[in-house]
């Protein structure tokens, strides 16, 4: 059912933009809380059949038809549509978010469609059936991901259970995995200890079992949107939906920088600097066959390596990141000269309808003083 709204054009008395946002608490959600939140923008995957350490994914984007899923965004999240949509996705209704005068999908539907991701019931998701056992297998779980050592898993002083699993030594399909899931389905920044409920996904993909990722990151978005210091994600996905829904935007607007894809190659480099180790002695899988993936794009053209690629590519990601962070402080400084020149036209206005109030009230008096005279 469309969201019932006030008409622009006649809405003289509305106390909020009535174009961007579906009511005045979105608008004021938009002001003080996702206005200089930060994001996690989605990144796709490397493969190559000829990387030793990519064939196991290769097997896994093949069992579970990820082709499309895994694949780098073909378009960049804008920073302003991004934020409107969080702003106003409290009051979504139907499974639409308001966003400038449209209605944007945003339920299993439409994401399965961009991605064209296979349909998982959540009655058949491996993840959640897992996360539900009472007495899961701690020791093989840690043992798929490249931890056979005898007690990898950290124990909660609380409940006396593992609650995460160090980061350190894992196999290099699942440390490639473990990037994808921080940013295509449980976003989350870096991390030195894997918390038990990402480890338990990383082990349900490795082992090729179906997965809901499509609930999933809804979750993800749905309690984003209720924190107060939030962290917008999955950027491209929603600038992507505004993009198929029609929402107008200019093309000067901000757009959100792209992070690298992730390459098997590099984060074993990576590995071998940090553990003073050859690839060839990390922990690794060995591929059980030649795979080949089903007709569809290719995830990229040329293999990122080297510790020089890879320090250059660290340092150009932080540049990128530093000059988003100022341009996002450059937009808050307006929005700031905005609300204080509106302020100071604001308070010109009521000193100037005091003063009329004054002549008013002498008017009155001198009227009052000849009435008296006269009586």
């Amino acid at each position: 059912m469309p969201l019932k709204r006030k008409n622009p054009s006649s809405s003289s008395s509305s106390n909020w933009d009535t174009t961007r946002f579906v009511s005045e608490a979105a608008e004021k959600r938009y002001k003080e809380i996702f206005f200089a939140a930060s994001a996690i923008s989605e990144r796709g995957m490397f493969l190559a059949e000829e990387n030793f350490n990519g064939v196991p994914i290769l097997e896994v984007v093949s069992a579970l038809k990820w082709n499309f899923f895994i694949e780098a965004p073909k378009q960049r999240g804008v920073s302003s549509i991004v934020r409107e949509f969080y702003a106003n996705y409290p009051d979504c209704k139907d499974g639409k978010v308001f966003v400038r005068n449209k209605l944007v999908p945003f339920d299993r539907e439409a994401i399965k469609q961009i991605y064209k991701l296979p349909n998982v019931p959540q009655e058949k998701c491996a993840f959640r059936a897992l996360k539900d056992e009472e007495n899961p297998n701690y020791k093989e779980i840690a043992k798929e991901l490249g931890r056979a050592d005898a007690k990898p898993w950290i124990i909660s002083s609380t409940s006396h259970k593992p609650k995460s699993i160090q980061l350190s030594k894992f196999h290099v399909s699942s440390v490639c995995w473990l990037h994808f899931i921080g940013h295509h389905i449980i976003p989350a920044g870096h991390f030195t200890n894997v918390t038990k409920e990402r480890a338990f996904l990383t082990y349900c993909i490795k082992t090729k079992q179906p997965v809901d990722v499509v609930q999933l990151m809804i979750n993800q978005v749905d309690q984003a949107a209720k924190k107060n210091i939030p962290t917008l994600y999955f950027p491209c996905l929603i600038t992507a939906l505004c993009a198929k829904a029609r929402v107008p935007w200019l093309d000067s607007k901000l757009l959100m920088d792209l992070r690298g894809t992730i390459c098997s190659a590099t984060i074993c480099e990576a590995q071998r600097k940090r553990l003073g180790t050859s690839c060839t002695e990390l922990p690794s899988q060995a591929p059980s066959s030649s795979v080949l993936l089903p007709a569809g794009p290719s995830s990229s053209s040329a293999t990122p390596s080297s510790s020089d690629g890879l320090l250059a590519q660290l340092i150009q990601e932080q540049t990128k990141l530093i000059q988003e962070q100022s341009k996002l402080i450059e937009e808050q400084r307006k929005l700031l000269e905005d609300q204080r020149s509106a302020s100071e036209a604001r308070h010109q206005e009521l000193v100037g309808e005091l003063r009329l109030l004054k002549l008013r009230a002498n008017y009155n008096t001198s009227c009052l003083d000849v009435v008296q005279a006269n009586v």
